[in-house]
């Protein structure tokens, strides 16, 4: 049965870049964070590719700076498209929207016809800052940690002073209500006479995941390419106030990972956008008020010190860089 329309020139709504349409109902689904909605609506089938273009509208460049965008939903812009599909209004008659049968007898195709176009929550719904990188990029972390042994030659040995508690003579267990915060029992220390004793440095580590999508290929490959490699294999110089304040010299440029794809538009098929994650690995130690980075070293029986290498001895490990001129103009 053939789906009665209205004359799509008698429609009322448009979209943002003035396209008309029909407003034909919506679902979804949310919980505390995420949520996707399933938006339909009638469209003429001339207009599919303009529609294509406005939902998902290629990446906008302001400088050095790349913004991935997307179309934002109707009343709720914080829901941006992931996601389109087209179908016919009934099965009696077929589409044709990207013309490629014109010399069809006028009436062989439906004139109109149906999107569904799936949105979900996005930081580039119009609320992007290209002087804030944290709204334009995906950023996920995760903790780790090495251990270094270290001899303990030069350390002192002192015993705890502190009862461990009463054993419940049933089970053998230690009640741990009565167990008070071990302390030095303040007798002298005694120094280290065995070599080998076993002692292990925890450093914690964390690794950071920083997502720069919809990359522009001949921005790519003029500009931010260039910047990756310089940056790969340094540390910060200067605090990164897109991840949260990072100290000079706690970051380290560990690399990068490149995706490109195919793509469906004609004028980028053979220079697609390109996806980025670029990793950096956080050190950071307080040792006596200190925050120690990537620059230092634990010494036994002293304790972390800053290293300096080459002949003059006036160079650090790892060379220092401003790690925020990959957003800059």
């Amino acid at each position: 049965m053939t789906v009665q329309t209205d004359n799509p020139y008698t429609w009322r709504l448009t979209t943002s870049g003035g396209i008309p349409y029909k407003f034909l109902g919506m679902s979804g689904s949310f919980d505390p964070e995420e949520g996707e909605i399933q938006w339909s609506a009638l469209i003429l089938a001339t207009h599919l590719s303009a529609v294509l273009t406005e939902l998902f509208p290629p990446a906008l460049i302001i400088g050095s700076v790349v913004i991935p965008r997307g179309g934002f939903m109707p009343g709720l812009p914080s829901m941006v498209a992931n996601n389109i599909s087209f179908e016919s209004q009934d099965g009696e008659k077929p589409i044709d929207p990207f013309s490629f049968d014109s010399s069809a007898v006028f009436g062989t195709y439906h004139g109109s016809i149906k999107i569904i176009v799936t949105f979900g929550p996005s930081g580039t719904s119009g609320g992007s800052d290209p002087q804030d990188p944290r709204t334009f990029l995906e950023i996920t972390s995760k903790a780790g940690g090495d251990f270094i042994f270290s001899p303990a030659e030069g350390g002192k040995l002192e015993e705890e002073k502190n009862d461990t508690g009463e054993v419940d003579p049933e089970t053998g267990e230690v009640d741990e209500d009565d167990v008070e915060p071990a302390e030095g029992s303040g007798d002298s220390k005694k120094v280290v006479r065995t070599p080998n004793l076993p002692s292990t440095i925890l450093v914690p580590t964390t690794e950071w995941n920083i997502t720069w999508k919809q990359i522009p290929f001949d921005h790519f490959k003029n500009v931010v390419i260039h910047r990756l490699r310089k940056l790969n294999g340094k540390v910060n110089s200067l605090r990164i106030p897109w991840l949260y304040n990072a100290t000079p010299e706690t970051l380290l440029f560990a690399g990068f990972d490149y995706s490109e794809k195919y793509t469906w538009r004609d004028d980028k098929v053979a220079t697609p956008p390109i996806d980025v994650t670029f990793k950096l690995l956080e050190k950071r130690v307080l040792w006596k008020n200190t925050i120690v980075g990537h620059n230092h070293v634990w010494e036994p029986g002293k304790g972390w010190r800053r290293l300096y290498i080459g002949a003059d001895s006036t160079d650090a490990p790892y060379e220092d860089t401003d790690m925020n001129f990959l957003f800059k103009a």
